[in-house]
């Protein structure tokens, strides 16, 4: 698991493990509210179980509970394009973006937008379009922040659900232009990685126990040689 306190801000934002996932709902441009705020959109629902992907054997979904990101709202959050840093709309540390939950635990996020940059422009522009109206998210999250279950279901197979319960980073919201979505391959490895190291915490390698062995007895030859 990657020491997180160890790293740069910077280099935290290049970690190669960092999980993403997004939301299909509404980016959008409304009048500047009283702090400058023009942009807004949802970065994540809370509280509902969705299929990350699924095998001829397994089914695998995923849940983010109300809360986990109760944690994570005084991260320096950037507000980037397409998650690329280097096209970055806000940032919380600045005050040119900002990170919410609603009501209902919903990660939420705005930004200043600048006209005078000019890929803001450019995003502004494809937003009033209906062009970019999806958000995505990055994250970090410790193995023992996750909850699973496994059940079967009625066809046969087995259902591998994995519930985030709170997470330790949240490094970037982004409108996007495709989503990272669930079903990808690098999804796909992100969660499978995650629930190989549930399954080793919950059942230790045998041959660990065999390792020690052989060097038990490897000490007690050695012994009874040098006694000879």
């Amino acid at each position: 698991m990657p020491h997180f306190n160890k790293m740069s801000k910077i280099d935290k934002h290049n970690i190669p493990g960092i999980e993403r996932r997004f939301h299909p709902g509404i980016v959008e441009e409304r009048a500047a509210d009283p702090e400058g705020f023009t942009h807004t959109g949802i970065a994540s629902r809370v509280g509902t179980e969705y299929v990350m992907f699924e095998t001829k054997e397994r089914v695998y979904t995923e849940e983010i509970m109300s809360g986990a990101f109760d944690a994570v709202l005084k991260n320096d959050v950037r507000i980037l394009k397409n998650h690329d840093s280097n096209f970055i709309l806000g940032r919380t540390q600045s005050q040119t973006g900002k990170v919410w939950v609603d009501p209902e635990g919903n990660l939420r996020y705005a930004w200043k937008n600048d006209p005078e940059i000019s890929y803001a422009a450019d995003i502004a522009r494809s937003i009033q379009r209906g062009d970019i109206n999806q958000s995505s998210f990055g994250f970090a999250i410790d193995p023992k922040n996750n909850k699973w279950e496994e059940t079967t279901l009625p066809d046969g197979r087995t259902k591998i659900k994995r519930t985030m319960l709170k997470f330790n980073e949240l490094f970037d919201t982004s409108p996007v232009t495709f989503p990272a979505s669930p079903t990808t391959t690098v999804s796909q490895r992100d969660f499978e990685t995650a629930y190989e190291e549930y399954r080793k915490q919950q059942h230790p390698p045998e041959d660990i126990f065999d390792e020690l062995e052989i060097l038990k007895r490897q000490t007690a030859l050695n012994e009874r040689l040098a006694g000879l």
